[in-house]
């Protein structure tokens, strides 16, 4: 229970003196307490992160009870269940889109230690405070070089004047490419396996679907105009 606000402590204290009989207290705090449930959810977990458990199959969940999913938002059951998926809307609700609070995420960045801080604590593996031994690490070193063509044969380019005077001769950019990328992810293939229901994937291969898990979180704190590849290992 939130030590900011307690609704048991204001429906003593909203009561007048005279009447603070048992029952009296019993009621009004009946009455606001949804309030604070609401006010934990939005100012508690909502702000610090929510540790909820992740969903299991063969788990058999109460009223109240809250669980992780694959999608990485935190439900909470309000009809007893086994084996229901959190998306069913007949036994859970999503009280969370994100179960790292919104606190810590405000203090997430590209910095390399920090960047893979981040991703770690998203994806449930462990950080190591040493570049590249975490179990999400980021390598710095590009897997390509980048290239800046202007045209792809002297044809297809001009001449550039250094005189004095009017140049007669344009540089025209042709078929500009980028190779390569600025840094690699890399993310165990158990991990990224356990993202979606899909076949296993094998290293060094990522399915689509489960790379664009990795790049809705890595894309919020990568620079615009700045590729990296997400590599299984």
């Amino acid at each position: 229970m939130s030590s900011i606000i307690n609704t048991d402590s204001f429906a003593v204290n909203f009561l007048p003196p005279k009447k603070r009989l048992p029952i009296y207290k019993a009621w009004v705090k009946t009455l606001v307490k949804p309030l604070q449930v609401l006010y934990n959810t939005m100012f508690g977990t909502f702000k610090d992160g929510n540790t909820a458990p992740l969903w299991v199959t063969a788990t058999a969940y109460a009223v109240g009870d809250q669980v992780q999913y694959e999608d990485k938002s935190v439900y909470e059951c309000w009809v007893a269940n086994t084996g229901e998926l959190p998306t069913n809307t007949e036994y859970w609700f999503k009280i969370q889109d994100k179960f790292v609070g919104i606190e810590p995420r405000c203090k997430y960045n590209a910095q390399h230690l920090l960047f893979e801080w981040a991703l770690n604590e998203w994806f449930g593996t462990t950080f190591v405070n040493v570049p590249g031994a975490s179990d999400i690490y980021i390598d710095n070193f590009a897997s390509g070089s980048n290239v800046f063509y202007v045209g792809l044969a002297s044809v297809d380019s001009s001449e550039a004047v250094y005189a004095n005077g009017e140049a007669f001769r344009f540089v025209q950019a042709l078929n500009i490419t980028n190779t390569g990328s600025e840094f690699d992810i890399y993310i165990p293939i158990a991990v990224a396996n356990a993202l979606t229901n899909e076949p296993p994937d094998t290293v060094p291969n990522i399915s689509q679907n489960r790379e664009n898990i990795i790049r809705q979180i890595a894309d919020l704190y990568t620079y615009a105009g700045i590729n990296y590849q997400v590599i299984t290992y």
